[in-house]
């Protein structure tokens, strides 16, 4: 296989800079290094691309399939014309090649195009370019579906939690709320003198720091430093159950992190410990805690250092149910944990497969010949579930349901098209669409009320048609696909249908994700009406409530400001939704916009250009219902407060 360089196959083109003030809310992603950081309704690239971060965070890549605006941090790729490139394989071989290596600047990162144009590569034949995109495509899904699996996880254990227990902040089932040296003894971990290396010359017991304690892990991880038997005499330690939790960071997002002791440990100074009493289950402790993360973070100092010492964490309160009630909560957890190591298992082994088929892919290691194009693939996919089972003459029926079946997502994606806010009144037709066909039951029925959903699906295509979406021609496409099933319907035999339960079967299972899906877009005029003017009045109240950012900028500090616990540098950084969530949390009433900025202003470690992205993720917890917004009509004020 012969290679090429990067340079001859494509062009790194830059971004262009778009003020937060020149963008006008739409459709279009705005791209910055890290990802998507806002929508507007222009685009600077009309077609699918791959966005390179530039300056920040160098090398990071993001695939886009449709019109989008890179911002001057970033490259966009276009490729030249004498080489067949596949753009979603050249994503996936830039993504092997560790451009964050590329970084020349000792201040502020940045990536170097010629640099990315040097770099040779392997090319093969188109055709392999697409099985390698689609077999590495097939292992990213799996991926981001155990991904997906262990979200699930975590938001069933909260959701059982809150049902059992309800808000621990709020403590509406009014259970006892003592302070926290009520649940066990507390106590703070510390260092043996280091100018003595026999406290630290055998395996004798672990001493654990705060980068053991993992957000995504029950249990403190294997340390990487041991104390000697000596040391241990000088140190503090806890046996299995201890509960651990940071208490000394460079940001407050550090703050709260909490995992259990699975055998006897010591532990840094960065950690206050509680060894629980008989009547305090060590799952509920941990659980409670991770639920609670923003209102331990509220407690903690607003230096520049945060801290939560032992004192002020003895003193913070918590919610406690009877022991009892704790225990079965703890069998949930325990089944639940139980699920998750095996998805964790199985995720690791997924991404040690997708590195080795990645690696051998782009070497030309493969025999691709095994592996069919899309067009094969189709065809394969489509056709095999029925052709055993059913008669012939109507698996072109079924072919049909099921892309059919896939056009009903179109609704969603109209749902969350934001043009559509100047034209509420016309999603009458949408709505009764989406009602027919969230009220199909069973596939017989779904056959035989294809008629009316035809007729539905175009008179909803009729009243989007103004608002020119993208999706208008995907609506056109299911309208024509209901009116052909409903020709093919005299030549099916409904009675042999009953008869065949095997094939009945195989017909319901297209229709289970369309009907999850249309239970999910339920009322969607009066969804999106009451979203769009929230997200509306909301935008309003910000853009009047914002004061002069400059006034701000004597907030800096010093870039060689070093934090000298642990050796760790401590560095300006932008706010994030933790920041937000923390300070809100504190406040037992709504706050205003202008004490939310005060109280920003205190992050010593906060960058002054982090007040740019404030707007962003306060729409971001807004959306994902983690703030709730209150408006005072008397004082025409914005307040905000922490939705736990």
């Amino acid at each position: 296989m012969s290679s090429i360089s990067i340079g001859k196959l494509c062009e790194l083109k830059y971004g262009k800079a778009l003020r937060k003030d020149k963008r006008i809310h739409g459709v279009v992603p705005v791209y910055g290094s890290n990802g998507i950081v806002d929508y507007h309704n222009q685009s600077l690239v009309e077609n699918e691309t791959i966005i390179i971060g530039r300056k920040g965070s160098i090398g990071e890549l993001h695939y886009v399939n449709g019109p989008s605006w890179p911002i001057d941090t970033t490259y966009f790729v276009e490729l030249k014309d004498q080489y067949e490139v596949y753009l979603q394989w050249f994503y996936r071989v830039l993504g092997s090649l560790r451009l964050t290596d590329l970084n020349r600047s000792a201040a502020i990162p940045g990536l170097n195009r010629d640099d990315v144009y040097r770099i040779k590569i392997p090319l093969p034949p188109l055709d392999d370019q697409k099985r390698i995109a689609h077999l590495l495509g097939k292992v990213e899904g799996l991926i981001a579906q155990r991904k997906q699996h262990l979200q699930q996880l975590d938001a069933l254990l909260k959701s059982v939690f809150l049902e059992m227990f309800g808000d621990p902040v709020r403590n509406e089932k009014g259970w006892d709320r003592p302070e926290l040296e009520q649940f066990g003894k507390i106590s703070t971990g510390n260092t043996p003198p280091r100018k003595d290396p026999s406290n630290y010359s055998s395996q004798h017991i672990e001493w654990i720091k705060t980068d053991n304690i993992s957000a995504d892990s029950v249990f403190i991880s294997q340390a990487a430093e041991y104390l000697s038997e000596t040391g241990a005499t000088k140190a503090r330690i806890v046996t299995k159950g201890a509960l651990m939790v940071a208490c000394i960071a460079g940001s407050v997002e550090s703050i709260g992190r909490a995992a259990l002791t699975n055998r006897t440990v010591a532990f840094n100074q960065q950690i206050n410990a509680i060894q629980p009493k008989k009547d305090v289950n060590p799952l509920f402790l941990y659980v409670l805690f991770k639920i609670s993360k923003a209102y331990i973070q509220s407690h903690a100092s607003k230096g520049m250092k945060k801290i939560l010492t032992k004192g002020d964490f003895e003193k913070i309160t918590m919610i406690k149910p009877p022991v009892d009630l704790q225990n079965q909560f703890a069998a949930i957890v325990e089944k639940v944990e139980g699920i998750k190591t095996r998805y964790q298992r199985s995720l690791a082994d997924l991404e040690s497969l997708y590195g080795a088929l990645s690696q051998k892919a782009f070497k030309g290691e493969l025999d691709l010949s095994r592996i069919p194009l899309d067009r094969e693939i189709l065809h394969t996919e489509v056709t095999a579930s029925f052709e055993s089972a059913l008669p012939k003459h109507i698996n072109e029926t079924l072919l049909k349901l099921n892309e059919f079946n896939k056009s009903a997502t179109i609704l969603k994606a109209v749902k969350e098209a934001s043009q559509i806010s100047q034209h509420l009144p016309q999603l009458g037709a949408v709505k009764q669409a989406v009602e027919q066909l969230a009220a199909l039951r069973t596939p017989l029925q779904e056959l035989k009320q294809m008629s009316e959903i035809s007729k539905a699906m175009e008179h909803a295509q009729t009243a989007i048609k103004p608002l020119n979406l993208e999706y208008l021609e995907d609506i056109r496409k299911s309208a024509q696909l209901a009116r052909s099933i409903t020709v093919k319907l005299p030549k099916i035999d409904l009675g042999w249908l009953e008869q065949q339960k095997e094939a009945l079967k195989k017909i319901t299972t297209p229709f289970e994700s369309m009907r999850r899906v249309m239970e999910q877009i339920s009322n969607p005029a009066r969804d999106i009406q009451e979203s769009l003017r929230l997200q509306t009045e909301t935008a309003k109240r910000l853009q009047s409530s914002i004061p002069d950012f400059t006034t701000w900028q004597k907030l800096i500090v010093d870039h060689d400001a070093v934090d000298i616990e642990d050796g760790q540098g401590v560095f300006r950084r932008q706010f994030t939704c933790e920041d937000v969530t923390a300070i809100c949390a504190n406040k037992s009433e709504p706050m205003s916009f202008d004490h939310l900025l005060q109280q920003l202003g205190e992050l010593e470690t906060v960058d002054f250009t982090g007040y740019e992205t404030i707007k962003t993720i306060l729409f971001k917890l807004l959306d994902e219902e983690k703030l709730t917004q209150y408006f005072d009509e008397k004082n025409k004020t914005l307040l905000l407060r922490v939705a736990l």
